[in-house]
C-alpha cells in the first residue's frame, strides 16, 4: 500500500512538472536563467562559484530554510543527494551520514561559520543543539574535506553559516502550536548601523513527544556583533548558549533521558589589502552533559585558525593556513578525572586556471600532528573542465582521516592508547549539464576506500577499541533542479550506495524531492523522502521496512509584515522507523511520528 501511494505521488509530481514545462515556455520571458555560479566558501575557504569546484557541493538557502518544517540545521539536509539523517524524532538527535560516513559527527565535520562544533571528550557533534533560528545558509561538501578542515572531515563537511543583518533595523517574532503539545517561540532582532552590526536570536521549543514517556524542551540564545575597524579590517564576535532536556525512550532503555548544556564564543578578524585576503579566528566551545545512566561530564574544544589566500599570477590563486585545536574535559561522575589532547596542522592549496578558465586544476596538502595519535599527511587533487557553456566534467581525489577521540584513547572500559588514525581515499568523477535555461542536472560517481576504522574488537564488552575495519563504499548521486515557472521551483535527488557488509543504518537507495510554489500572498512547499533496502544491522540483517514520507508547509501573507503558516508532517501518515547510531544502550531503531500538524504566526519588522 505504501508503495502504491509513493508511486502515485511520483506520477503526479512528474505530471505536474511536465505540465509546468509547457507553461514555462510560454512564460520564458519572465524566467531568470538558473544560476550555476552560486558562490560558496566552504570547499576552498574563499568565495568561489560552484561551477568551478572539483568537489561535490550542495547548498541549502535561506528560502529553503523558511519553507521547511525541520527543527534543526542537520535535519533539513535530508533532501540533498548523498545525505541521510539518523534521527530520534522531529526533536532531538539528527545525525548526518554522508556517503555512508557519520558516527554522530565524528566522521563528518560540522562547522558553524567555519569553526568546528565538537564535544571535547567524545569528538561527536550534539546535533540537537543546532536549531535553525539564526541560520542564513548551509553548505555541504560530499566527500573528504580533510585537507582544509582536518580530522573528522573524513566523510564530508557541513558548514552552518549564520545570519548577518542587511538593513538598519530588522527582526521577527514567531509563535506556533501543534500536535503532541508542541510549542515554538522565536525572537530575532538585528541591525546594520554605519560600520557596526548586531543580530540576536532566542528560540524555545518544547513538546510531549509522539511516544510514551517522551519529552523535549530547549532554549537557544545567539548574539553576533560586528564592526568595521578600518577600510581593510573587520571584526566579528559571536556567542551562543543552548540548554535542553530530552527524554527519548531508547530501544534498550525506555526510561533514558539526557540533559545538555552547550555554549560557544569566538572572535574573527577579516582583513583585505590589495590582493591579499586573510582571516584569524579564535574560538572556544564548552558543554556539560548529565545522563540517566549516571554519566556527568564537562568538556571544551578551543582553537585558533589562520587562513590567507592571494593570486600568485593572474590565473593562479594560492591559499595557506595553520590551525591549532585543543580538546578536553573532565568526567565528573568518575571523580573529576581530567583529559586533554592537542592537535595542530599546516595546509596549502593552489588553483590554476588555464585556456581562458575552461580548465581549472587544483591541488592541496595538509600536515597534521595529533599529540596522542601521531602525524599524518593528507593530499588532494582535482580538475574541472568546462567543455562548453552549460556543460562541465570534474574529478577529485582526496585523502580523509579521523584522529581517535579521548574516550577511545584514554578513558572507559575500551580505551586503547595504541590506536592509529582512521584513513580513507575518496575518488569521484562527475558531470553537470544545463538542460535548459531553467533546468540543471548533476551526476557523481564515487569510490571510498578506508582502513583502520575504529570499533570495539570482539568480544564486546569488555573488548578494547581497535583499528579493526577496512571498507569500500561505492555509489552514485544524481540531482535535478528545475525552475519550472517564476513561481515554481523543484528539486529531485537520487542516491545509490553499495556499502558491502556495512549496511547498518545506511540505505542502499534514497530518493529526495522538494517543490516550492510562490504566488503573491501564498507559499506552498513539499519535501519528501523515499528509502529502500535499509537495515538495522550489518550484513543486511534486520531489515527495516521501506518508507516514503512527505512533509508540507503552507504560508499566507496578510500583509508584508504578518503571515500565518500551517505545517503537516508525514502527510501520507506513513508508519516508519529510522536507525540511530547512538552509544550502546541507546542505539537502535526509533519509531517516527505519524501525521502531525503545526499552526503559527510570524510578524516581521
Amino acid at each position: 500500500m505504501r508503495f502504491i501511494k509513493f508511486g502515485f505521488f511520483i506520477a503526479v509530481f512528474f505530471s505536474f512538472l511536465s505540465a509546468g514545462a509547457g507553461l514555462a515556455q510560454e512564460a520564458a520571458a519572465g524566467i531568470s536563467v538558473f544560476d550555476l555560479g552560486e558562490i560558496v566558501v566552504t570547499p576552498t575557504r574563499s568565495q568561489r562559484p560552484t561551477g568551478d569546484l572539483s568537489a561535490a557541493v550542495s547548498v541549502i538557502t535561506r528560502e529553503d530554510i523558511e519553507a521547511s518544517t525541520a527543527n534543526t540545521a542537520t535535519d533539513i539536509l535530508n533532501i540533498l543527494p548523498g545525505v541521510f539523517v539518523h534521527k530520534t524524532g522531529p526533536f532531538g538527535r539528527t545525525d548526518v551520514v554522508i556517503r555512508g560516513h557519520g558516527s554522530r559527527g565524528r566522521r563528518v565535520m560540522v562547522l558553524i561559520d567555519g569553526k568546528p562544533e565538537k564535544m571535547g571528550l567524545f569528538g561527536c557533534t550534539i546535533t540537537s543543539s543546532l536549531p535553525l533560528d539564526n541560520v542564513e545558509r548551509i553548505e555541504v561538501i560530499r566527500g573528504s574535506g580533510s585537507v582544509l578542515y582536518g580530522s573528522d572531515a573524513l566523510g564530508g563537511v557541513i558548514n552552518i553559516i549564520t545570519r548577518k543583518p542587511k538593513r538598519e533595523m530588522e527582526g521577527d517574532v514567531s509563535l506556533s502550536y501543534g500536535s503532541y503539545d508542541t510549542q515554538i517561540y522565536r525572537l530575532r532582532q538585528g541591525g546594520d548601523l554605519d560600520g557596526f552590526n548586531y543580530y540576536f536570536t532566542f528560540d524555545e521549543r518544547r513538546t510531549r513527544g509522539h511516544l510514551t514517556n517522551a519529552d523535549y524542551k530547549h532554549r537557544h540564545f545567539t548574539l553576533r556583533l560586528g564592526a568595521n575597524l578600518s577600510d581593510n579590517l573587520s571584526a566579528t564576535l559571536t556567542s551562543r548558549y543552548f540548554d535542553n532536556f530530552e527524554r527519548h525512550p531508547a530501544p534498550a532503555d525506555p526510561g533514558s533521558w539526557s540533559d545538555y548544556e552547550r555554549g560557544a564564543l569566538d572572535l574573527t578578524l577579516d582583513g583585505k589589502r590589495d590582493l591579499l585576503e586573510a582571516m584569524l579566528k579564535v574560538y572556544r566551545n564548552f558543554g556539560e552533559h548529565i545522563f540517566s545512566d549516571g554519566w556527568h561530564s564537562k568538556d571544551y574544544t578551543a582553537g585558533v585558525m589562520l587562513h590567507a589566500n592571494t593570486p600568485v599570477l593572474e590565473t593562479n590563486t594560492l591559499s595557506l593556513g595553520a590551525e591549532f585545536r585543543q580538546q578536553g574535559g573532565k568526567v565528573v561522575s568518575a571523580g573529576g578525572q581530567k583529559y586533554r589532547k592537542d592537535e595542530w596542522a599546516f595546509f596549502i592549496q593552489d588553483e590554476q586556471r588555464l585556456f581562458n578558465d575552461s580548465l581549472i586544476v587544483s591541488a592541496g596538502l595538509r600536515y597534521n600532528h595529533d599529540q596522542l595519535a601521531g602525524d599524518i599527511l593528507c593530499p588532494q587533487a582535482g580538475l574541472v573542465y568546462h567543455i562548453f557553456a552549460g556543460t562541465r566534467i570534474r574529478a577529485n581525489v582526496s585523502r580523509g582521516f579521523r584522529s581517535p577521540g579521548l574516550n577511545e584513547l584514554r578513558f572507559g572500559s575500551g580505551a586503547n592508547p595504541d590506536l592509529k588514525p582512521e584513513k580513507s581515499w575518496n575518488y569521484e568523477a562527475g558531470f553537470s549539464q544545463q538542460l535548459t535555461d531553467t533546468a540543471h542536472l548533476d551526476f557523481t560517481y564515487f569510490i571510498i576506500k578506508a582502513k583502520n576504522f575504529i570499533r570495539r574488537a570482539p568480544p564486546w564488552p569488555p573488548g578494547l577499541f581497535g583499528n579493526v575495519d577496512e571498507l569500500e563504499f561505492k555509489g552514485t548521486e544524481t540531482s535535478l533542479q528545475w525552475q519550472i515557472l517564476p513561481e515554481l521551483f523543484s528539486r529531485l535527488s537520487y542516491t545509490y550506495l553499495k556499502s558491502g557488509r556495512y549496511t547498518q543504518g545506511r540505505p542502499e537507495s534514497e530518493l529526495g524531492l522538494s517543490a516550492m510554489f510562490k504566488k503573491e500572498k501564498f507559499n506552498v512547499s513539499l519535501d519528501g523522502q523515499w528509502v529502500d533496502n535499509y537495515f538495522e544491522n550489518d550484513n543486511r540483517q534486520g531489515r527495516i521496512p521501506n518508507f516514503f514520507v512527505l512533509n508540507s508547509k503552507f504560508t499566507y501573507k496578510f500583509n508584508p509584515d504578518l503571515e500565518s503558516f500551517v505545517s503537516v508532517n508525514n502527510l501520507l501518515n506513513t508508519a516508519h522507523r529510522v536507525y540511530v547510531d547512538l552509544p550502546p544502550g541507546s542505539a537502535g531503531v526509533f519509531t517516527q511520528p505519524k501525521r502531525n500538524f503545526g499552526l503559527g504566526l510570524n510578524y516581521k519588522w
